[in-house]
């Protein structure tokens, strides 16, 4: 399975497409949040053996999706990510990183209306952090199965930057140069 996680408006969305578009690549699942919760849940005693849990679980063990693009909101939920190796050991993931300011201004774009609100800079900072870091201390455990893609390089060289995706994922090559458009509001 493949996984292809980050931060809300850090470009999983794009990098989820790229990979949708390689006749190698099957069922990758647009923000699963059954699985999400499902892994949130089965480490709670009393739901492990909940039919909606084991059915949802064996649904992604035998194969009927292949991974997924999972976008976290700031907050401690977004390091519950480190639950999906745990239950797929075999999985290959995509971590994808942004500037903080771009991927803050996208955040903030999409969320200002919303009733949850936006988290304050400082937040969004913070938490960046603590899930890059994590993201960092499981791709120098596990490089053969995990690649950091840095999407703002992605933007101006996409074939040099998804080159490490292919490899990571043992696919062959396919060129996304022509599938990547600017975002509107880029710094710098």
């Amino acid at each position: 399975m493949i996984f292809i996680l980050g931060m809300r408006g850090t470009g999983t969305t794009p990098v989820w497409c790229f990979l949708n578009s390689h006749p190698s690549v099957k069922n990758l699942e647009f923000e699963p949040h059954e699985l999400s919760f499902v892994l949130e849940v089965s480490h709670i005693g009393r739901y492990k053996n909940h039919s909606f849990v084991k059915t949802t679980m064996e649904e992604w063990s035998r194969g009927k999706y292949g991974g997924a693009k999972i976008a976290y909101n700031p907050g401690q939920i977004s390091l519950r990510w480190r639950w999906i190796p745990e239950a797929f050991p075999d999985s290959k993931f995509i971590f994808v990183m942004r500037n903080e300011k771009d991927g803050y201004d996208s955040l903030v774009s999409k969320d200002r209306d919303k009733i949850y609100g936006v988290p304050s800079w400082e937040q969004y900072i913070s938490y960046r952090q603590y899930l890059l870091d994590s993201f960092m201390l499981y791709y120098r455990r596990n490089p053969t199965t995990s690649i950091l893609l840095d999407y703002d390089r992605m933007l101006l060289k996409p074939d040099e930057e998804f080159k490490g995706v292919w490899s990571t994922l043992g696919l062959p090559w396919k060129s996304i140069a022509n599938q990547i458009q600017l975002p509107r509001h880029r710094s710098g």
